[in-house]
């Protein structure tokens, strides 16, 4: 440059800026700061499951990234790695935060909140409904046996079984259908 420029130079990013007259000159290494960004597995995410979360989506223009370093929750547990594992213990929204550092010392940090829900738990349930049809005053009504084996009427409890039978778990169900009829 042809003399001396009147101004404070500052430091950003190990870059030394120098502020002139509407122009602002860089004077050093010239590194671009890498960019933070992470995701996260599975979503929607439950109270208690291990998530998998993994930083390789960060980038670094000019050069590499050499160090991931992550802080979950409010209590602010740590872990180090591209790719980490965490469980939250209870449902809630919680920050989680990835601060990346490139090979020349610059960083990014990137914070998003992680919505926990509560942990589902499978049930089975299993219903079992015996049908027998009267024929009038002759015969009784239905009889229907749920689950633990009680029933809304005994008087079938010496017949052998005729009607519908449904098995019912956490993803479906199963009907089958036996008659009196065939019963030998």
């Amino acid at each position: 440059m042809d003399g001396t420029i009147p101004a404070s130079p500052g430091v950003t990013n190990g870059q030394v800026i120098v502020p002139t007259r509407g122009t602002v000159y860089g004077l050093g290494n010239g590194n671009e700061p890498p960019s933070a960004d992470f995701n996260y597995a599975p979503s929607p995410a439950e109270a208690n499951a291990t998530l998998t979360f993994n930083g390789e989506p960060s980038t670094d223009g000019d050069g590499e990234i050499a160090e991931y370093r992550w802080r979950f929750g409010p209590d602010g547990t740590t872990a180090t790695g591209s790719t980490v594992e965490y469980a939250f213990e209870e449902p809630g929204e919680y920050p989680v935060t990835l601060e990346v550092i490139d090979d020349e010392g610059a960083t990014d940090t990137r914070t998003e909140r992680v919505e926990i829900t509560e942990a589902t738990t499978q049930t089975n349930a299993t219903e079992t409904t015996n049908t027998t049809e009267g024929s009038g005053s002759e015969g009784p009504g239905p009889e229907q046996s749920v689950g633990d084996g009680s029933s809304s009427s005994d008087q079938f409890s010496a017949l052998p079984f005729a009607g519908i039978l449904a098995v019912v778990s956490g993803f479906g169900y199963a009907a089958y259908r036996r008659s009196r009829d065939d019963e030998e």
